[in-house]
Order: structure tokens, then C-alpha cells, then sequence
């Protein structure tokens, strides 16, 4: 703290000048021989406005008048009446002498919990005379501390920092919220909370100094920092698996890509000339080998078209069987069943952690989305969305998100934000988890190589840009990825066709350090 920072409380004449708080001080005697060594004190306080002159915080004030010989004291509690500011206060009865008055501001009634700030003056009662003072109050604030529960801020992460205050004497010194001011550097979004309390989020690599600042008016400013370092979300590939054909005639291509971490599980929707429809799924994240589930008891041919799973383990499929889009669900371990029909031609789908399915479709040139209950009935949401409307994602929360001109979601309650205007690049994929959006995009359509995985907060802030270019190619044919719902790795899957002429697939494996 600075020395001779000073909170004033003003002990004032009658006429106080205007916002000045404080007390008006006399001594009332009579000419009789009693009278001339007692008298009678009267102190008329004047509260000012919260953000004048007097800790914010402080709902008491107590008086002491002292000397060798005497002591006297009151306690002032703030006027609780609205538009009230005084308080008259009476010292009665009052030797006559030399006092030192002393005022101490508490942040509760009746002068409990710890000082916040106290000065003193000096004061002479003379027989027949009026007396006025001033009282300067030093704030009792030394020093301010933060913490918080790392030193270290991810990308992407939300930690709460709280500041405290202390005394001298290293006793914790209750101050209004609004006296706390956080500063960091760009890149870091500073959220106030109550109680001194501050939320953090990384935005982007940074390194730097988060600070809190304790001013009251009129007060110097003691700091408290916590050094931070903010680490880019730092991802590292896992493993390959590819699948392909041997031959022309075995003709293998993936469409879409699920993860599941609950059993560290990766799925992929895939058809086969030769085997026609089915999921393949691996174990284990270093994907050791394919596991085959139940197949799905299709009659005629069926053309996969989207692939969905939610935090609980449960996967779906929609999948066009002759002029009928068919929706088919499965629990972990469970065989894929029929559920019911979907409308138009979809182009994506989202499993609720709930059980609904919402689906992205083209209807007769209309798009819509739909949410559909557990019963196949159907819903359709309020969205914006127009011929750039492709892809779909649902996060634990029930937030939905889609794309478009923009990047949209809409929450639980039916509310559209709009979480990145005029998006620049064609979207490939699109999936979400615990309030982010995962954007796989490109600036080339004509080059799948250009491709990288942009991650929004709901609110638009930028939490990661990671590159995807030594995994995919330009004459590769399409791409599409997943989010891990629980840890926040992803899968990347590579649709490709190779020189001769018969297709595959291959899945990467992404996991955050």
C-alpha cells in the first residue's frame, strides 16, 4: 500500500459541503460549577454515498473518544431508511478536556468483523465553544493476494481465480465487490464474478501476469498478480487404420465417424460392395483391430448416410433403403434395431444425450431441422439455414449447432445465436462438446488438404485452430471427423481413391497431452 493513502471521513460544520461525510462536534455547558467540568457532546454524522469517500463497503462506524482519564463510544450503524444519510449521535455526559478521537469503518452492523479502515484526530472540549474536526482514515488494506487453482490455463479451459485483502496484521479485510478490477493480457477473457472472485478463459496462446487491483476511492492501489501460462491445446497423432478393397470389386467407403470414450470407442458407417451396409468399430484408441457388431438386417440395398452417438454410449444410423430413409438405433453391446422414418434426404444427424435425434434434411428444397422423440414424432426448429446448411452437432448441454452463411446455435429454449457471422470456408464436418463447436473446414474446396479443425465457444471467442494437412490429401474425396464427447480428442477419417481405382478409407487418431 502507498503511504498516506487516505480514506476521508469528514467531521464537518453544520454546513457540509456537498457529497462530504462526517461528524458535527459541540460541547454544551451551563454556568453552574457543575456544569463548567461536564458537558454534553453531540456528534452529527453524515453518511456519504457508497461511492464517496468511505469504504463501500461499511455498514458501521465506531466512535471512541479518549484521553488519560475518560473514554467514551458509540457505534453508528448505516441508516437502513431509503434516502436517510444521518445520524446523530450524543456523547452525554462528557468531561471537559483534551480527547483523541478515533473512527474505525466495519463491513457489518454494530462494528463487527474485521477494520477496514480507522483514523484518528485530535479533539479539545472548551467550556461555551463549539468545536469542529477532521478525521483522516487510513485504509487498513496492506495487501491483496490471488489464487486460483493452477498456474497454468489450456486453451480452451474456464478456471475461477478468487482476491482477498488483508491487514497489516494479515487479518482477511471484507471490501465491496466493485472495488476489485482484473486486467490480463489479449487473448485471456476476464469475467467478474461476486465475492472477488474472477473466471478466466484462454482464448489463445499467451503468456502473462493476471492481475488484481483493490481501489477505493481516494485509495492507492495494492496488487496482487498470479503469474500464468496459457499452453496451445497440443494434440499428437495416435495411430492409423485403413481399410480397403483388394481389388476393384472390393469397393470400400466410409461416410461418416463416431467416438466414444466411455469404452474408448471409434465407429466408423461404412459400405462394401461385397458386404454391403455396416458399422466397424475398434476397442481401444490404439485401434489394435476391427471389431464387427451386430449387423444390420437391411432388406434390399441400403446406402449409409449418417452416423450419430451420444455421451451414453448409444449410436444411431439413417440409412436410405429404397425411397425410405430409415433411422436405426443401437445401445453399447445391443444390436442395431429399426426405430422409425425419417423425412427428406438427410444430410446429418445428432444424438441428445436424451434420446432425440435431430436430424438436418433437405425436404423437397426446404431444410430443416428436425427433433425427433423417442417415438419417431417430430418436431421442427425455429433455425436459420440456407444452401450452405450441411452438417449438425448436439452437446451434452442440449445446445444444437449447425452451419450455413453463418455459424449458428440454438439452446434448450428455442434461442438462435449466431456464434460466427459470414464464415469464410466451405464446412466439412461439424460436432460439439461441453459448449464448443468443433468446425472441420477448408478455404479450398477443390483441396482436401487445406483442411483444419476450428474450436468456437458458444459465444464466438476462438479457442483453437488445428491443422489437419499432413493427414489429408488434394484428390481425396471427402472428410469428416469426430468429437471424443468426454476427453476432447478427435477422429479424423480419410475417404480416398487410389490409382487403381478402388476406394478406402483410413481413420486417424487424435488425443490432446
Amino acid at each position: 500500500m502507498k503511504s498516506g493513502v487516505r480514506l476521508l471521513i469528514a467531521l464537518c460544520v453544520t454546513l457540509l459541503l456537498a457529497g462530504c461525510g462526517g461528524w458535527v462536534g459541540s460541547r454544551l455547558g451551563s454556568g453552574n460549577s457543575s456544569s463548567i467540568s461536564r458537558g454534553k457532546a453531540e456528534i452529527r454524522f453524515v453518511w456519504p454515498e457508497r461511492s464517496r469517500l468511505i469504504p463501500l463497503a461499511a455498514n458501521s462506524v465506531r466512535l471512541r473518544l479518549s484521553n488519560a482519564n475518560q473514554t467514551y463510544t458509540q457505534v453508528v450503524n448505516r441508516p437502513t431508511a431509503t434516502g436517510s444519510n444521518t445520524t446523530p449521535i450524543v456523547f452525554d455526559p462528557v468531561d471537559i478536556g483534551d480527547y483523541t478521537v478515533t473512527a474505525e469503518a466495519f463491513p457489518q452492523a454494530d462494528a463487527t468483523g474485521t477494520v477496514q479502515a480507522s483514523g484518528t484526530t485530535s479533539l479539545s472540549i472548551v467550556q461555551g465553544q463549539n468545536t469542529s474536526f477532521t478525521v483522516t482514515m487510513l485504509s487498513q488494506v496492506a495487501t491483496v493476494t490471488v489464487s486460483g487453482p493452477s498456474t497454468t490455463i489450456l486453451v480452451g479451459d474456464n478456471k475461477v481465480f478468487s482476491a482477498k485483502a488483508f491487514n497489516a496484521a494479515n487479518v482477511e479485510v471484507l471490501v465491496d465487490d466493485t472495488t476489485w478490477q482484473w486486467t490480463a493480457p489479449t487473448g485471456v477473457k476476464v469475467v467478474s464474478l461476486p465475492g472477488g472472485q474472477v473466471r478466466l478463459k484462454a482464448l489463445e496462446e499467451v503468456t502473462g501476469s493476471v492481475t488484481a487491483t483493490y481501489t477505493e476511492p481516494e485509495s492507492g492501489d495494492p496488487v496482487g498478480t498470479i503469474a500464468y501460462e496459457s499452453l496451445n491445446s497440443i494434440y499428437q497423432i495416435n495411430s492409423f487404420l485403413t481399410a480397403g478393397g483388394t481389388d476393384a470389386s472390393d469397393d470400400r467407403t466410409a461416410v461418416d465417424i463416431v467416438g466414444d470414450s466411455t469404452a474408448n470407442l471409434m465407429s466408423v458407417f461404412q459400405t462394401q460392395a461385397n458386404t454391403n451396409t455396416q458399422v466397424w468399430a475398434t476397442t481401444e484408441r490404439e485401434f489394435p483391430s476391427w471389431v464387427t457388431p451386430p449387423t444390420l438386417s437391411f432388406s434390399g440395398t441400403a446406402t449409409p448416410l449418417s452416423l450419430a452417438i451420444n455421451s451414453n454410449g448409444r449410436q444411431g444410423v439413417a440409412v436410405q433403403v429404397g425411397s425410405t430413409v430409415e433411422f436405426w438405433s443401437a445401445d453399447r453391446g445391443v444390436g442395431f434395431a429399426k426405430r422409425f422414418n425419417l423425412q427428406g434426404t438427410v444430410l446429418d444427424m445428432a444424438l441428445g444425450d436424451d434420446g432425440r435425434v435431430f436430424v438436418l434434411a433437405d425436404e423437397a428444397g426446404v431444410k430443416r431441422i428436425r427433433r425427433y422423440e423417442t417415438s419417431g414424432t417430430s418436431t421442427i426448429l425455429t433455425a436459420t439455414l440456407d444452401s450452405k446448411s450441411n452438417r449438425i452437432g448436439v452437446d451434452g448441454f442440449g445446445n444444437v449447432y449447425y452451419n450455413g452463411t453463418d455459424i449458428r446455435v440454438q439452446n434448450s429454449t428455442g434461442t438462435e445465436t449466431v456464434i460466427v457471422a459470414a464464415f469464410a470456408e466451405e464446412v466439412l464436418d461439424l460436432d460439439a462438446v461441453d459448449g464448443n463447436v468443433y468446425v472441420m473446414a477448408t478455404p479450398d474446396a477443390a483441396d482436401k488438404a487445406t483442411a483444419h479443425v476450428i474450436v468456437y465457444t458458444a459465444e464466438g471467442d476462438l479457442l483453437d485452430d488445428i491443422s489437419t494437412q499432413a493427414f489429408f490429401y488434394e484428390f481425396d474425396l471427402s472428410t469428416r471427423f469426430a468429437v471424443d464427447k468426454q476427453t476432447g480428442d478427435f477422429y479424423l477419417l480419410r475417404v480416398f481413391e487410389d490409382f487403381t481405382l478402388w476406394k478406402g478409407f483410413e481413420v486417424v487418431s487424435f488425443f490432446r497431452f
